[in-house]
């Protein structure tokens, strides 16, 4: 009965975005790529809303799948107008490269992955983070024996995105993340000239993070930019780390009462 109402309520919301319509004429000329892997009604909203306010039609986009459901994904984003689709890896996360054991079976300490070359030169940062998250640890241990999958997920997730980015023309990747297994495709997407916009939320906002450049990947929306932060007074950026600290602290003992940790 649960399964029912949760289908029912979700058909109900879809019906929801679709009322949502977009401007008349498309600022967009050439197709666009809507990441399908973060199944999230929230983020759904904010794509729509995204969509209709660049006037995108019917036809224009093409979707991207994952691993997991799949099915309702694809169905969320054929009722948004999305018509073709492609998966996050050609061998959708079943197989692990030859080059990914190989990196794997001779590591020898976690940091070595910071040293690995990787296709498009994609930054080791990327890999160690999606590594740390499919591992759901604080530090990757290089005893897991599903290590070269996550490895492989990772590269040939890179080789996937360069065969659809070289293929499809497209002119906007709008994306979940950028970090863990997407990152790789909008690393890749930028790297083509690509422009990326990832819908996210801020304190019960919708935001929108447009990144033009591979670089861009670093530096988040809503966080002061590195430069910007390294050409504050040495004493500034101390008293800054430690506010930092103190609210990391507060976050972990579940004292924080700011908006944002609710």
């Amino acid at each position: 009965f649960q399964a029912i109402s949760r289908r029912r309520a979700r058909i109900r919301f879809e019906e929801d975005l679709k009322s949502i319509a977009p401007l008349k004429g498309s600022l967009v000329s050439q197709p666009i790529l809507l990441d399908g892997t973060w199944d999230n009604p929230n983020y759904w909203l904010r794509v729509q809303l995204l969509l209709s306010a660049l006037g995108i039609q019917k036809g224009q986009v093409q979707g991207l799948l994952g691993s997991y459901n799949v099915q309702q994904q694809t169905a969320t984003m054929r009722r948004m107008g999305v018509l073709g689709f492609h998966y996050l890896s050609d061998s959708n996360g079943k197989q692990i490269s030859a080059k990914a054991e190989a990196l794997w079976e001779n590591l020898e300490n976690a940091s070595e992955i910071l040293e690995w070359v990787l296709p498009h030169k994609l930054p080791q940062a990327l890999l160690y983070d999606h590594i740390l998250k499919r591992q759901r640890l604080e530090t990757v241990c290089i005893h897991d024996t599903n290590g070269a999958l996550y490895v492989s997920e990772f590269l040939e997730g890179a080789k996937t995105a360069d065969k659809v980015f070289a293929s499809f023309p497209t002119s906007l990747f709008i994306a979940s993340h950028a970090v863990g297994a997407i990152s790789v495709w909008v690393w890749v997407a930028l790297q083509y000239g690509i422009k990326v916009i990832v819908p996210f939320g801020n304190n019960g906002l919708c935001r929108y993070w447009s990144l033009h450049k591979p670089t861009d990947i670093f530096e988040f929306g809503d966080r002061i930019a590195r430069n910007d932060m390294e050409s504050l007074p040495a004493a500034q950026q101390i008293a800054l780390e430690q506010c930092g600290e103190q609210e990391v602290a507060r976050r972990i003992e579940g004292i924080a009462n700011n908006l944002g940790a609710s």
